[in-house]
């Protein structure tokens, strides 16, 4: 969160014309960007890294929508009006720079590793964030003991992040709606004293993580990770097939273990699907017991 919680005299995140966007934003933030691109690409984590198959209820839209509308009404449109054209759209490239490489670190390759290291999503989301705000705890250094305000502002804007990703199904749609909201915060800080339009994105960073809060356990309400250990979600089955996981809502599973046919409530289920398979070779198994698993679908 740039100067809007620090020192009026502060120098964090003010890039004051194109030289300064170019040289702080375009050439630093985009080597970061590209090291992320090659990380990806040597670890083979495209599709795990870029496209989220855990999609979220559609009521938790709310949260990238918030912040569309934070950024709406809290960009400072007259501090660009007096940069002109050329510097505006300088700093908003810049500024979607920040949000490919920060979300490629963090709600890319983060979330990615931390599930195939076996965490459940709450953990997923909870370090990954936290991960987040304490990258930028290296402002303390020229901030001061402000700059942990940053950290746990930003910590949380993480999680709205994190959301984002998994109710958009796209790493890319969190990706724009963080370079949106950091162009919308620097615009605050092209004047002194900062615009009152940061005003607006803090209003939003409270009214999300009271939301947040209150709605905790119906984003995660208790599933068995579906990333096994043996890591079966991005792995080998015992077979030798390359399988990928796929959330299954609205499905009803049964054990079909000999002599022990348990019923499991309604809900997600992991289906392991050989890679370049066609539906009807779907192979399922029961993530509690690990044995083959039938679907019954509710009926109606």
């Amino acid at each position: 969160m740039p100067r809007l919680t620090t020192p009026a005299d502060s120098k964090y995140a003010t890039y004051t014309d194109t030289a300064s966007v170019v040289g702080g934003l375009w050439v630093t933030v985009g080597v970061g960007s590209l090291i992320g691109l090659v990380t990806v690409a040597v670890l083979g984590w495209w599709r795990p890294a870029f496209i989220e198959d855990r999609r979220l209820p559609r009521w938790t839209w709310l949260f990238p929508a918030v912040m569309l509308v934070a950024i709406i009404g809290g960009v400072s449109y007259g501090n660009l009006s007096d940069k002109g054209m050329t510097y505006t759209l300088m700093l908003l490239v810049g500024c979607l720079f920040i949000g490919v490489s920060e979300e490629l670190m963090f709600r890319g390759i983060g979330v990615t590793a931390f599930r195939l290291a076996g965490f459940t999503e709450g953990k997923v989301a909870l370090w990954t964030s936290v991960l987040f705000g304490l990258a930028h705890a290296t402002n303390i250094f020229t901030e001061g003991i402000s700059a942990l305000t940053q950290v746990l502002i930003t910590a949380v804007a993480g999680y709205f992040f994190y959301v984002t990703r998994r109710v958009s199904g796209l790493l890319v749609v969190s990706m724009i709606v963080h370079g949106l909201w950091d162009f919308g915060l620097f615009t605050n800080t092209l004047s002194t004293p900062t615009g009152t339009g940061g005003l607006v994105f803090i209003l939003a960073d409270v009214v999300l993580a009271i939301v947040a809060i209150v709605t905790i356990r119906k984003v995660f309400p208790g599933h068995r990770a579906l990333v096994h250990r043996d890591r079966n979600y991005y792995g080998i089955e015992p077979d030798g097939g390359a399988v990928e996981a796929v959330m299954v809502p609205g499905v009803r599973r049964s054990c079909t273990a000999a002599g022990d046919a348990t019923s499991i409530p309604t809900g997600p289920v992991l289906r392991g699907v050989p890679c370049g398979a066609t539906a009807p070779s779907v192979r399922r198994r029961c993530p509690d017991c690990r044995r083959p698993a039938t679907d019954r679908r509710p009926e109606g």
